[in-house]
C-alpha cells in the first residue's frame, strides 16, 4: 500500500504530471514504463559502480517517450 505522505509518492506523483506535459494518450502507464528502467539504473549504479546505466536509460527513456507520443 503507498504511503501518500511519503516524499517518494510526491516525487513520484510530480513525474507523472511531467510525464503528462509530454502529451502521451495515457502519463500513468507511460510513467509507470519510465521509472522501472530509471529504478535499474540506479541499482546498478550503485551494485556494480556503472555510470553508464543513466546514459543508457536516457537512450530508453527517450524511445518509450517517442513510441508513446506517436
Amino acid at each position: 500500500m503507498a504511503d501518500h505522505a511519503s516524499p517518494l509518492h510526491h516525487a513520484a506523483t510530480e513525474f507523472r504530471e511531467e510525464v503528462a506535459t509530454a502529451g502521451v494518450a495515457d502519463p500513468q502507464d507511460v510513467a509507470e514504463q519510465l521509472m522501472i528502467p530509471m529504478d535499474g539504473a540506479i541499482v546498478t549504479a550503485h551494485a556494480i559502480g556503472d555510470g553508464e546505466s543513466a546514459r543508457h536509460t536516457r537512450k530508453m527513456a527517450e524511445a518509450i517517450l517517442s513510441a508513446a507520443i506517436g
